[in-house]
């Protein structure tokens, strides 16, 4: 009982901010999306079609054989075949449900279980990061609710959910000061976090190689504090070391998934376009049309920005500006020179990184609103390397929980004499944040609410295909959703929904396939699939007494409906 009392002492603030991960996100998605065995809410699309690309990746992947690397998947792109991390498929979850697959149900959804640990999570790192940094048990633990509401978590759950798992942004924040705090230590600072920043790039890839950079700039800069600190050819080499393990870590592990190593190019088109916007931090305006705010109305932004979200709130932008002008009375009344110093001597090198990550965030085609501000010409080579990471506005993010971080630490060492005041603070600014962002709170359950009671619109027969062992796509469109057929079917199928790589071997097998139909019968364990209306009816024409036909739209707004010719099997 002792035990058990002395460990909530010590630990209980972060086992609340766990509780308030679990509770905002049963309160705003419910607990329908945990039921693994419903899959049906997933193809209702969440603002764009992406969520299906991330399940649908996974059931193909379920079903085909173990490869090596570990995320190849031949049962999509056949004969080709692909990989895992390019679905957005969470490889590292993929590849451990399908070692469990024997055992699992055969439905199997995870993403509402990704989401419930990301938030889970989210809260268990905040509260350790703002612990770490102010010793406060108390404001840990209030302070974690800005961060589980956190405006870019909630835009990301569910329409991009590896890109939910924000928690490893803050756990290398968390690691990352928990070690600089010993800089002046010369007796603690001889360590470096070597195994668990290593575990976070390896997480980092494992989850979505985005995460990577943002990982490593903390990486980079503890190097670099740790060799300043030092500076000793023993401590320059071990700095360099722990900067290689990292990124070696990263490598192998991607080697292992296959992201890395099979001469697949990861780097696309639209560095530029799909980058922030000046206006970012204070534009409420994200895909999807949602009520971010209660006092600010959404601003222009150029058209490919709108993967550039990054509103911060107005809780935290004014509790940023409450924390901004106390620290400068203070410096004006000289009562916090000596600190302010050491706070920009210790962090300069992290106010470098975060000025580095914002210029990558709004790339080299800068707008303020809808205005172009500066198009700086970039060599080809350029432009290929940063296309790895094309979706630029991103990299904002850990500039984002900075400035969180910033203003919660920054408003506790003002008032640090006065903790019940911190706390007052703290709560009114982050009331603030709630009310303001309380329209998308309610928005999304009812959403949610109403696509778990989807059901699948289209003929029941194309659940029962599984005595055929491919699904030709004739590329016209919806692969997504083909893929979703073949994988509920386990059978393979020509279409893909892999984001890099090339495929020539599945479109020519397609192509062929169909040029061959037009004078040959149909191959009887083939599944035809179009969404070209005038090809399916010369279809029925020529196939109607040799084939059934079977269709699927959406919901009653698509335009484009998926057709399906499925050859007559002959009973042994």
């Amino acid at each position: 009982m002792k035990k058990t009392t002395r460990f909530f002492c010590e630990y209980g603030y972060v086992i609340i901010s766990a509780l308030i991960g679990l509770i905002a996100f049963i309160s705003i998605y419910g607990i329908g999306t945990l039921d693994v065995t419903n899959d049906t809410w997933i193809i209702t699309r969440y603002n764009e079609s992406d969520i299906v690309q991330h399940y649908t990746g996974w059931i193909n992947y379920r079903n085909s054989p173990w490869e090596f690397p570990l995320g190849n998947s031949s049962y999509m792109a056949y004969p080709d075949g692909g990989n895992i991390a390019f679905s957005d498929s969470i490889p590292l979850l993929a590849i451990l449900f399908k070692a469990l697959s024997p055992v699992l149900p055969e439905v199997f959804q995870y993403l509402g279980i990704t989401i419930l640990i990301s938030f889970i999570l989210q809260g268990i790192s905040s509260s350790l990061l703002i612990h770490e940094l102010t010793k406060n048990k108390i404001l840990a633990a209030i302070s974690s609710v800005f961060f589980v509401l956190s405006p870019i978590l909630l835009e990301r759950s569910f329409r991009h959910s590896a890109l939910s798992a924000h928690y490893l942004i803050l756990f290398a924040m968390y690691i990352y000061f928990k070690y600089r705090s010993n800089l002046n230590e010369k007796n603690n600072f001889n360590k470096l976090p070597f195994g668990s920043m290593a575990a976070l790039c390896a997480l980092s890839v494992g989850i979505t190689p985005y995460f990577l950079p943002m990982v490593m700039i903390f990486v980079f800069v503890l190097s670099i504090n740790y060799v300043c600190a030092r500076f000793s050819l023993k401590d320059i080499v071990k700095a360099t070391i722990f900067f290689l393990i990292c990124v070696c870590t990263a490598y192998l592990t991607g080697v292992l998934i296959g992201t890395l190593g099979q001469g697949i190019n990861t780097s696309r088109g639209g560095f530029g376009k799909y980058s922030m916007n000046l206006n970012a931090v204070i534009n409420p305006y994200s895909l999807g049309g949602y009520t971010w705010s209660q006092f600010m109305s959404p601003r222009a932004q150029a058209e490919p920005q709108y993967d550039g979200f990054n509103y911060i709130g107005c809780g935290m932008l004014l509790f940023l500006l409450f924390s901004a002008v106390c620290a400068i009375i203070n410096f004006i009344k000289g009562q916090a020179y000596l600190r302010f110093v050491k706070a920009v001597k210790e962090n300069f090198v992290l106010l470098c990184a975060c000025i580095f990550l914002t210029l990558f965030a709004l790339s080299h085609i800068i707008y303020f609103g809808g205005l172009l501000i500066i198009e700086i010409p970039l060599p080809d080579i350029l432009l290929n390397l940063c296309g790895i990471f094309r979706a630029s506005s991103r990299m904002f993010w850990p500039v984002f929980y900075l400035i969180f971080t910033f203003a919660i630490t920054c408003t506790f060492f003002v008032f640090k004499k006065y903790p019940k005041i911190v706390y007052v603070i703290t709560t009114f600014f982050l009331a603030l944040q709630i009310y303001d962002l309380k329209g998308v709170l309610v928005e999304k359950h009812i959403e949610m609410q109403e696509k778990l009671t989807y059901e699948f619109p289209g003929d029941p027969e194309l659940f029962q295909l599984g005595d055929y062992e491919l699904v030709i796509d004739d590329y016209s469109g919806s692969k997504r959703y083909v893929c979703y057929i073949s994988g509920r079917n386990n059978i393979m199928t020509t279409s893909n929904n892999f984001n890099s790589g090339s495929y020539p071997n599945a479109i020519a097998l397609c192509e062929n396939e169909l040029r061959r139909i037009e004078t040959e019968p149909l191959n009887i364990k083939y599944v035809y699939v179009t969404n070209d209306i005038e090809k399916y009816e010369l279809w029925q024409k020529q196939f109607a007494d040799t084939a059934n036909f079977y269709t699927w739209k959406r919901n009653e707004h698509e335009t484009k409906v998926l057709r399906f010719m499925v050859p007559v099997q002959k009973e042994n």
